[in-house]
């Protein structure tokens, strides 16, 4: 019980404690790289990978498009529902008010649909973390790679999933603004003021 009060996932500030670290190597890299001409300034180049045989046999998705190649129904819900949810997880996207417009129903219908895929991509790394904990109970976990990737991911899922909140509640104080209705995600800050 004491093990998995100490094995929390990854906060906010180890990302940016990553990004951080990550900059700073480059900052090293670009110093040992001096321009020839003081007016050139040296930006950190983009870095490809070459996919091989042994990343495409593991992954074999990666050399598709990213954005065109949807899972199957099938293999959808197999995805789905091998992994169960995190009972302590808020999986719940904020609801719309039954007083906004057709547009803003619509719009919001497509966001709630976004925050269900991500609720959906992000049980997977849950439980695969949970999977980890249980085969090695003694695991530094914050030193562990798999775990420090799963747990970027899920920061990463989590972020977009914030962000199409921010979208969808920023929608709806606009329409609030053109149509006087009082959207429920409306900010408590906002909601004191408005």
């Amino acid at each position: 019980m004491e093990q998995a009060n100490t094995q929390t996932p990854m906060r906010q500030e180890q990302l940016m404690m990553l990004i951080e670290m990550v900059q700073q190597l480059f900052r090293e890299r670009n110093r040992e790289q001096e321009p020839e001409d003081p007016h050139v300034t040296t930006r950190t180049p983009v870095t490809d990978l070459t996919s091989y045989p042994a990343p495409t046999e593991a992954l074999p998705s990666i050399e598709e498009d990213f954005f065109r190649s949807p899972l199957t129904e099938e293999e959808h819900k197999i995805a789905i529902h091998s992994c169960p949810k995190t009972s302590s997880m808020n999986y719940t996207p904020p609801l719309l008010n039954d007083t906004a417009s057709s547009t803003a129903k619509k719009t919001d219908s497509t966001l709630y649909g976004i925050h269900l895929a991500l609720e959906q991509a992000i049980r997977p790394i849950e439980y695969y973390v949970h999977c980890r904990i249980q085969e090695n109970p003694g695991m530094n976990t914050a030193e562990n790679t798999e775990i420090l990737i799963a747990s970027t991911m899920r920061a990463l899922l989590a972020d977009i999933a914030a962000i199409v909140t921010q979208a969808s509640l920023v929608g709806r104080i606009g329409e609030q603004a053109t149509d006087g209705s009082r959207g429920i995600g409306r900010p408590h800050s906002q909601e004191a003021n408005g």
